[in-house]
């Protein structure tokens, strides 16, 4: 998948005139992104025009223009683009009361670590690469590395594909549904395809 350069970011004011847009557009595709683990936990499923969009909304709020303020920022955002073969996805606490969120956030310590991807039989634990800061609701951010047969699986109809956390402080198990499987396959497609167009080369 590509990463993310200078070149596709737009400064603040070019982004500013076409804000509205945009922010409605990645709402829609993060509806399918977003998945519910159980009450409290969910995972957000990143690619490049999600993590671009975050950027630029963040580059906006902090009125970030200078070229070389912003090259600094489109390198620490371009690690969460998800490399080929991966999903991506932000885990984040749902809780709004302060006081709960931190009594939860320490209850469930560990939590990422317990959680898996599978995919018919087959079981994807991911590496957590942002270890949560205990002011803010993030939790980490995970990397599941799919095989070539893994996606060719999680777009085979006949596999079940979900997220299973099994912690001592809290257990979910949620089915992906097709318009959700439908949303990530997307990310791993152009992946297939090179795979094939190798395989035919060869």
């Amino acid at each position: 998948m590509p990463t993310l350069r200078i070149e596709d970011v737009r400064p603040p004011e070019a982004y500013e005139s076409d804000r509205g847009e945009t922010r409605g557009r990645l709402a829609e595709a993060k509806r399918e992104r977003r998945v519910a683990l159980g009450e409290f936990l969910t995972l957000t499923f990143e690619n490049h025009e999600t993590v671009r969009g975050v950027l630029e909304e963040a580059l906006r709020s902090e009125r970030i223009s200078d070229p070389g303020d912003v090259a600094v920022e489109v390198d620490a955002f371009a690690k969460l683009i998800p490399a080929a073969g991966e999903l991506c996805a932000m885990s984040v606490l749902e809780v709004t009361d302060q006081a709960e969120l931190s009594r939860r956030h320490a209850a469930m310590e560990g939590v990422t670590a317990a959680i898996c991807l599978e995919i018919g039989d087959s079981v994807i634990r991911p590496r957590d690469e942002h270890a949560a800061d205990e002011a803010v609701a993030g939790l980490g951010y995970l990397r599941f590395h799919l095989t070539e047969q893994q996606r060719r699986d999680f777009t085979d109809p006949g596999l079940e594909v979900a997220l299973r956390v099994e912690h001592p402080a809290y257990r979910a198990h949620t089915v992906l549904t097709a318009a959700q499987r439908d949303a990530l396959a997307s990310d791993l497609a152009s992946d297939l395809a090179s795979d094939l167009a190798s395989d035919l080369g060869g």
